[in-house]
């Protein structure tokens, strides 16, 4: 095979719980049984093609809980439901589909093992506020602030720092993909953690709800408040103060507000590497990381913002302040509290600054940007970079070529660099002493030419041609957008178990919505796919959002009958809420409830968030 290694130029089983509250909802949508279709996608006749919605949407929470109270005529049909769904439950699984061949991968279709591999379906549960732009409101604090008490909590950070014009509020209240868009009576942004410890601590007293928010980058809804405007939110812009640096040490101290990107320049000033990046590191803040346990594209070598934390401070519901800024690799003194509250998403408390860990910056990073010839080649690729780098490879992110021509066809200044067509792209990257790392990506990349298992490959011979490249990889999301509706996915598999996963969920999707076309993209070495999936070409935008529910089941499915888990790095909040109920063991939602309630027994923490009580 003729190699071609390219320069750039220089121009990226749930039981059912008993609740009062559930009951109604669920009386109500037992009313609105959808026909047996619901949610199939069908061809529509004449010269173009049409879709068309066979079905009717479930009421929204607020419905659901007026028809509750007034129908109750609708419980047997409620009764014959549930049964209906404990006789799904009985049923054994079928065996995944994977006999299909998805055209948008153009990956030969694979005969399942024998007996295997077979769907673990968790007991149906139907939920009148599965939607992902609905919400429950039942374990929400039921009182708003009044004008007095909206002067308290203003009083506590300032005038200048307390806003309550709704056109000044907007830009707190909205979800940049416009999934969610909230109300409140009042945004507070407090200086310091004693100013969060006094917010905290009138809103306890009072029962009023409230929700921490950083940089408003968050994917599913936890930064965002309801629609309902009971709850006051406590925004950390102002907490950005980089409290200290230790290099010595190999730690930095910061506020919660501090930009990720900021924290990298404090770290490379200091001559360390702060390694968590994400394409938002620009406005995302540390805060919002680690609330969330974010990972970024350097998890393969440096772990999540778990692994780079060493301590916290946290503001409790009540406004005591727990001061755990230590600056420790080892502490065996009980129960790690710090492990709590990283990926809480501000339900247990407010984390106003962190420790974090700081690493050795590399000498040289060489990037190569690889296609290859479909997505067999795909795992082994990554064995062999992880066996030629070891520990200097420090990304291994991959995406597919329809992505790919997504990104260069929407993103201004953006080209492909290559020049054929390929499946698959694989954005990879080695760090490590000047001229070793270059040394090992371009002895890398010959092996696997030799082996096919890539095409073609691009290296960067500078910053800037590095640079272009990862910009390739980070507008992937931004670039959906031109393509109409997109249906989103953060899903974790085992590393082994990718290519699986990719095959048995386009073939779930296809059955769903035929001409739908999954773009998924992801950081390879952690097992985290972002299994994203654009509307068909013709579709009404509105009827494929409204498939969001029935495809992300579908999907999930997909992922634990494989061992993985339905959220990565962006969260639950308020998205996957419900899912969490479905595909979690009664014993680890009771153990996550006794643990909520323990700190935050009034509930004020941002409530209809993660989990609901």
């Amino acid at each position: 095979m003729e190699r071609h290694w390219e320069v750039l130029s220089p121009e990226h089983d749930m039981v059912w719980q008993a609740d009062p509250q559930r009951e109604r909802q669920l009386e109500a949508a037992a009313a609105f049984e959808p026909a047996p279709v619901a949610g199939r996608c069908t061809p529509g006749d004449g010269a173009t093609r049409g879709w068309r919605m066979s079905g009717r949407s479930p009421p929204t929470s607020e419905s659901a809980a007026k028809a509750g109270e007034k129908a109750p005529a609708a419980a047997p049909a409620m009764k014959s439901r549930r049964a209906a769904a404990q006789r799904r439950a009985k049923t054994p699984a079928r065996a995944i589909n994977r006999n299909f061949c998805n055209r948008d991968f153009c990956v030969p279709a694979r005969m399942p093992d024998k007996d295997g591999p077979r769907v673990r379906r968790p007991v149906p549960v139907s939920y009148a506020n599965s939607s992902p732009f609905m919400t429950s409101s039942s374990d929400r604090p039921a009182t708003a602030p009044d004008a007095r008490l909206i002067a308290r909590f203003a009083a506590i950070v300032g005038a200048d720092h307390a806003i309550t014009d709704t056109s000044e509020q907007a830009p707190f209240l909205r979800e940049w993909r416009d999934l969610y868009v909230g109300r409140t009576p009042l945004i507070v942004k407090p200086g310091s953690t004693e100013e969060v410890s006094r917010l905290l601590a009138l809103a306890n007293a009072e029962g009023v709800g409230v929700v921490a928010q950083g940089g408003n980058t968050g994917l599913v809804g936890g930064q965002i408040p309801s629609a309902a405007g009971t709850e006051i939110v406590v925004s950390l812009a102002r907490m950005n103060r980089i409290r200290s640096v230790d290099p010595a040490g190999s730690t930095i101290t910061v506020e919660a507000g501090v930009t990720l990107a900021d924290a990298q320049h404090a770290a490379r000033a200091a001559g360390r590497l702060f390694p968590l990046s994400l394409a938002s590191e620009g406005s995302a803040t540390i805060g919002g990381c680690l609330a969330t346990n974010a990972g970024g594209v350097a998890v393969l070598s440096y772990g999540t913002a778990r692994a780079l934390t060493s301590g916290l401070e946290v503001v409790l519901a009540d406004g005591r302040v727990w001061d755990g800024l230590k600056a420790l690799k080892k502490d065996n003194t009980g129960y790690d509290l710090r492990d709590l509250f990283i990926g809480s998403e501000g339900t247990l408390g407010i984390i106003t600054a962190a420790t974090l860990r700081l690493h050795p910056e590399p000498q040289e990073r060489a990037t190569a940007f690889a296609a290859l010839p479909n997505l067999d080649a795909l795992l082994p690729f990554f064995r062999l970079a992880e066996t030629h780098a070891g520990s200097a490879l420090t990304a291994f992110e991959f995406m597919s070529g329809l992505l790919l021509a997504f990104v260069t066809r929407h993103i201004p200044g953006t080209r492909r660099p290559l020049a054929g067509e390929a499946p698959w792209f694989v954005l990879l990257e080695i760090s490590g002493a000047q001229g070793n790392a270059s040394a090992l990506r371009d002895s890398l990349l010959a092996r696997a030419a030799e082996e096919g298992l890539i095409t073609d490959a691009a290296v960067a011979a500078s910053l800037q041609q590095a640079a272009d490249l990862w910009r390739l990889r980070e507008a992937a999301s931004e670039a959906q957008k031109g393509e109409g509706g997109s249906i989103k996915h953060d899903i974790s598999v085992p590393v082994s178990r990718i290519p699986d996963f990719l095959v048995s969920a386009g073939d779930a999707v296809e059955r769903i919505c035929p001409g739908a076309r999954p773009v998924p993209f992801g950081h390879f070495g952690d097992g985290n796919v972002h299994y994203n999936i654009s509307q068909p070409p013709g579709m009404a935008r509105e009827a494929f959002l409204a498939l969001w529910d029935t495809m992300a089941r579908a999907v999930h499915d997909v992922v634990v009958s494989l061992g993985g888990s339905i959220s990565a790095e962006h969260g639950i909040g308020r998205l996957k809420r419900d899912e969490l109920v479905r595909v979690k063991s009664p014993v680890e939602i009771d153990l996550m409830r006794r643990i909520k309630t323990a700190l935050d027994p009034k509930g004020i923490l941002n409530p209809g968030k993660l989990l609901e009580l």
